[in-house]
């Protein structure tokens, strides 16, 4: 049976889901003005099982989504997103066990490459407080990746019985 339908299912129901929790949650939890970045972990969890060419598919329209709620730079975050996708989809490809390690370090990578990119292309008056921010929402998103390991994991491993 083709899965391939089921997949974009997912992504899309993904990246939808992940979009909601950045507008409406993500601004709530803000540790010292950085609240977590929900798109990137989306992009964690849906481009390791996607490949490179997937990774980059999934990062475009997230940094669409990124674009469209945020308001401004919409070509950066894409751009960003886009490379950050096709890193997560090409370590997705290395013969790595998907552990709850890996996802922390792969989520911490894509929030430093995303923002790192995005500081380059659309420069803030205050990199300082850009640079802090980069660095706050790295360690958010890797302490956010361990529940979400585990609940997409026992998801997972409910689907395989």
């Amino acid at each position: 049976m083709n899965r391939k339908p089921f997949h974009i299912i997912v992504v899309v129901i993904g990246l939808y889901l992940a979009a909601i929790l950045q507008a409406s949650v993500s601004p709530h939890l803000a540790v010292f003005h950085v609240p977590p970045d929900f798109l990137l972990l989306g992009i964690v969890f849906l481009a390791l099982r996607a490949g490179r060419v997937g990774g980059a598919v999934i990062g475009f329209f997230d940094g669409l989504l990124m674009g469209a709620i945020a308001g401004a730079n919409i070509q950066h975050y894409i751009a960003g997103r886009i490379i950050a996708g096709w890193i997560t989809g090409f370590i997705g490809t290395m013969e790595l066990d998907k552990s709850m390690f890996l996802t922390i370090l792969v989520s911490v990578l894509v929030v430093i490459c995303s923002q790192g990119i995005l500081i380059v292309l659309a420069p803030s008056p205050s990199v300082t407080f850009t640079l802090e921010a980069t660095i706050g929402t790295a360690v958010y998103n890797g302490v956010f990746a361990i529940p979400f390991y585990w609940l997409l994991k026992r998801v997972q491993d409910s689907n395989t019985r």
